[in-house]
C-alpha cells in the first residue's frame, strides 16, 4: 500500500544527525579523540535508521579489541556501508592497504603513477586557485587500460591506499549521476570498473565534466581512444 506523503519523515538535518549518532552510540564504549560527529554527519547524509545500524556495526567491530573503543575509522566504515546498501550490487567500498612497493610495473608506468599522486595532492590548490576560470575540466580522470589480469584495478587500489582514502568500485550498470553525486559528498575516489562500453556515452562524459575529484576508469581497449574521451 502507498504511504501518505504526510507520514514520511524528512531526512535529519546535520544537527539532528549528530544527536542521533550520540543517542545510538553506547555510553559504555568510549570514542577515540579523532571522532568528530559533526564532520561525520556532514559527510554521510543518512536516515535515522541507517545511523542506528551504523552505530551498532561500529560498536560490534570495536568489541573485538581487548580495550573496546570506537574510532573515527570504524564510524567511517560503518557509515559508508549504509551508503553501499543504497546501491546494491552496483557499488562496493574498498579500504585497501597496499603500497607502491606491492605494484610490479615498468619504470615508465611507475613514474606516471607517481606523477598522478603528486597531481592529486596538489589538486585542491590547483582547483582553488584556478577553478573559477575553469567551466569544466576540474576532474582528475585516469584511464587504466590493458589486457584482463594486467593489474588495472589493483593499481587503482594501491593509489587509493597510498592517498589514505577509500575506493568506490562502481559497476557499469550503476546510476552514474547518483554515484558521482555521492562521491562529491564524500570526497571519495571512484573506480568505474570495466568502463569500455561507457567511454563514448554522453552521461559519463557529462559527469566527468562536472566532477571535481579523482576518477579511475578501467577498460580493455582494442582500438584508438575517441577524441571526446581523450580530452577529458
Amino acid at each position: 500500500s502507498c504511504i501518505p506523503s504526510w507520514w514520511r519523515f524528512a531526512p535529519p538535518t546535520p544537527k539532528m544527525a549528530v544527536d542521533l549518532w550520540r543517542t545510538h552510540l553506547p555510553p559504555g564504549t568510549p570514542l577515540t579523540a579523532d571522532v568528530d560527529l559533526e564532520a561525520l554527519a556532514q559527510r554521510y547524509r543518512l536516515s535515522g535508521a541507517a545511523i542506528a545500524r551504523a552505530a551498532r556495526m561500529a560498536t560490534a567491530f570495536s568489541a573485538a579489541d581487548p580495550e573496546p573503543a570506537i574510532t573515527a575509522h570504524l564510524l567511517d566504515q560503518a557509515a559508508a556501508a549504509q551508503l553501499d546498501d543504497e546501491f546494491g550490487d552496483h557499488l562496493r567500498t574498498l579500504h585497501p592497504a597496499h603500497s607502491l612497493d606491492d605494484l610490479i610495473v615498468p619504470d615508465a608506468t611507475l613514474h606516471q603513477l607517481r606523477e598522478l599522486l603528486a597531481a592529486y595532492r596538489a589538486w585542491d590548490r590547483v582547483v582553488g586557485a584556478w577553478g573559477s576560470r575553469l567551466a569544466t575540466g576540474q576532474c582528475l580522470a585516469v584511464l587504466l587500460h590493458g589486457e584482463p589480469g594486467a593489474g588495472k584495478t589493483f593499481a587503482a587500489e594501491v593509489l587509493a591506499s597510498t592517498l589514505g582514502q577509500p575506493l568506490h568500485v562502481v559497476a557499469p550498470t550503476a546510476d552514474l549521476r547518483a554515484v558521482f553525486e555521492r562521491a562529491r559528498q564524500r570526497r571519495a575516489i571512484l573506480l568505474l570498473d570495466d568502463a569500455g562500453a561507457l567511454l563514448a556515452r554522453p552521461p559519463l562524459l557529462q559527469e566527468l565534466d562536472r566532477h571535481t575529484g579523482l576518477v579511475f576508469l578501467t577498460a580493455h581497449l582494442t582500438g584508438p581512444i575517441a577524441p571526446a574521451v581523450r580530452t577529458r
